[in-house]
């Protein structure tokens, strides 16, 4: 067995890149399923987090994020686990440089995704996020630069311990307008075929693309200025051209 990884900024779309890669028949994703552990604690344990009763365990330790629906997942997971039906398991994972050293370290040659969004936009998502009442979500949109930039810099770092060969730069814009040909290298870079199962999982997540992306933003103008300024416009074309060059 195999490991991948997902990591990026808050708000770029990295639980919808979960839920896309492990709709595939071989691949068992945790959603944040060790989002407490710090790098000491994988250095600790490193591939037996991905043991079938381990996985299927999750403490309060672990995450917070236990619903039975999660806790249903993780039993079915831990079975494929077992039966050596599994070809990749891994997690989404905070974009922090000292957790993506220790998981480079301890994890026998991971693979990687780092996914990316627009500035403007993640500052909209974690403001529509704050003005929510009953969500315990705290970061406003002016916030959003230095999240975005702490990714980029994880991402950086990863690069140099992992190199492109395990490092995929997905561009969230250009995976989830419905464009195949990125799902498709999405999992080519993966060493897999792009099954029904994922094709059923990617119409499902890109319906309603339009929607989303003509959706007015909920910040001002002079918010939107203030984000436009921060903008890192050096950093936003190096990563399109990575991604690009993976394409062809």
């Amino acid at each position: 067995m195999q490991y991948c990884f997902i990591f990026g900024c808050q708000r770029s779309g990295t639980t919808a890149l979960v839920r896309l890669i492990r709709s595939h028949p071989e691949i068992v994703m945790g959603t944040e399923r060790y989002k407490y552990l710090r790098a000491a604690d994988w250095e600790a344990a490193g591939p037996a987090l991905f043991e079938p009763e381990r996985f299927a365990d999750l403490r309060p330790t672990d995450t917070n994020l236990r619903s039975e629906e999660r806790l249903t997942y993780c039993r079915e997971a831990a079975g494929r686990i077992a039966d050596g039906s599994v070809r990749y398991a891994g997690d989404k994972l905070k974009a922090q440089p000292v957790l993506l050293r220790t998981v480079e370290r301890t994890m026998p040659a991971p693979k990687y995704f780092f996914i990316y969004r627009d500035l403007l936009h993640v500052a909209n998502s974690f403001e529509i996020r704050a003005r929510r009442p009953d969500d315990r979500w705290q970061k406003h949109y002016s916030e959003a630069p230095v999240f975005w930039q702490r990714a980029v810099r994880a991402a950086d770092v990863l690069d140099e311990l992992a190199g492109p060969e395990r490092v995929f730069v997905v561009r969230y814009e250009r995976l989830f307008n419905g464009d195949e040909s990125v799902c498709d290298a999405v999992f080519r870079f993966l060493g897999l075929p792009t099954t029904p199962e994922v094709r059923s999982a990617f119409a499902y997540l890109t319906a309603n693309w339009e929607a989303r992306s003509t959706k007015p933003l909920v910040l001002a103008p002079g918010e939107i200025e203030e984000i436009e300024r921060q903008r890192d416009v050096e950093a936003l074309e190096r990563l399109d051209e990575r991604f690009e060059a993976q394409l062809s």
